[in-house]
């Protein structure tokens, strides 16, 4: 039978900030002196030091309860470090017969013997999340590690993390299922498809339609990506819009799939340096090429040629006086260019009288 194990629970005076689980505890005076009275370290029958702390050679260690009491707050156990560690090395228990905590085992085995080899079991232990539950932890075949939590019945589906993505689940009370919320991703991403790489932080927001999740939201530090419904199982990309000032518009073909959106139209606004620009594209999506660029002052720049290789081939100038309804050439100068991208040069002016002159 194992040794009574002493629990310092804390009072109005000794009231703390509850601790996470995996922490190296330098012990107060109150702490140090019930923990001895009921026996000291459970390894050795050796008094607990106070003020022991991670790097002292007989610094104490504790383990949260996995449960709260009945006011919210979590008790500890106490236990001389380095014999905990001799114990967790070889025990999926620990000392109290209850399954460690992962954050607990690791932080023994990183102080202790950090080389020491990580049994599979020690995967699957239940993990503490951010918001302090405890969580039962599986691997799955393709590799994420799924949290769930199973003071409910059944069981919910937290979050599942990858190496550089998160998957974060939300409960359907109405239907009882955990459905897809977002996946935010920590590192860099280059997802399946035509999407260009994400940004770190980049945050994809998911919604439900018959039960199956549609993109409804793409968020990273730089850019909004919006979606709308397309009747189909895969949403449509509707607009991008950037921190910088550039909002990206798309259009699409009635009956064709989602994914085919093409890009329509680009607005700046503030802080961008073209805020009050409109660049107008034509052409289905990846052959989109700028055709007309329209200016705060009602210039208008168009252009000819492929994507990527657009030129200018005139510039619509209005003169002072005209309007936007009355804008046709006798309101107008016209500047006709030639030459490829990169290249061009002014070949005739049109004035507002229909006059030109060749350059």
């Amino acid at each position: 039978m194992l040794p009574r194990v002493h629990v310092v629970l804390p009072d109005d005076e000794t009231r703390r900030a509850e601790a996470p689980t995996g922490v190296f505890h330098a012990l107060n005076i109150h702490e140090q002196r019930e923990a001895n009275e009921d026996g000291g370290d459970i390894f050795t029958g050796e008094e607990l030091p106070r003020h022991a702390g991670a790097n002292a050679p007989n610094a104490t260690f504790r383990i949260r309860y996995g449960q709260p009491r009945a006011d919210g707050t979590y008790g500890y156990t106490y236990y001389d470090a380095a014999g905990l560690w001799r114990w967790a090395r070889s025990s999926r228990r620990d000392p109290k017969n209850n399954p460690w905590f992962y954050e607990d085992w690791m932080q023994l085995r990183n102080r202790y013997e950090p080389d020491f080899q990580i049994p599979n079991w020690v995967d699957a232990l239940p993990r503490l999340g951010s918001d302090g539950q405890v969580y039962e932890t599986r691997r799955l075949p393709m590799g994420g590690l799924a949290y769930y939590d199973t003071t409910y019945e059944p069981e919910r589906h937290i979050k599942t993390e990858f190496i550089n993505h998160t998957y974060y689940y939300r409960h359907l009370p109405a239907t009882g299922i955990d459905v897809l919320d977002r996946i935010v991703y920590e590192d860099e991403f280059v997802p399946v498809g035509s999407q260009p790489a994400e940004l770190p932080g980049s945050t994809q927001y998911f919604r439900m339609r018959h039960g199956d999740p549609q993109l409804q939201k793409w968020r990273s530090n730089l850019w909004t990506r919006n979606y709308v419904d397309s009747g189909g199982p895969r949403p449509r990309l509707k607009s991008e819009i950037h921190d910088s000032g550039m909002r990206k518009l798309y259009a699409w073909i009635d009956m064709t799939p989602a994914g085919e959106e093409y890009l329509e139209l680009v607005e700046f606004v503030a802080p961008s340096l073209h805020a009050g620009e409109e660049w107008h594209y034509d052409g289905f999506k990846d052959r989109e090429a700028l055709r007309q660029i329209l200016y705060p002052n009602m210039q208008r720049d168009f252009f000819a040629g492929d994507k990527g290789q657009e030129y200018k081939v005139r510039s619509v100038i209005p003169v002072p006086g005209a309007t936007d309804t009355e804008y046709t050439t006798q309101f107008a100068i016209s500047l006709h260019y030639q030459g490829a991208k990169g290249q061009e040069r002014l070949h005739m002016i049109e004035d507002a009288q229909g006059r030109k002159t060749y350059f």
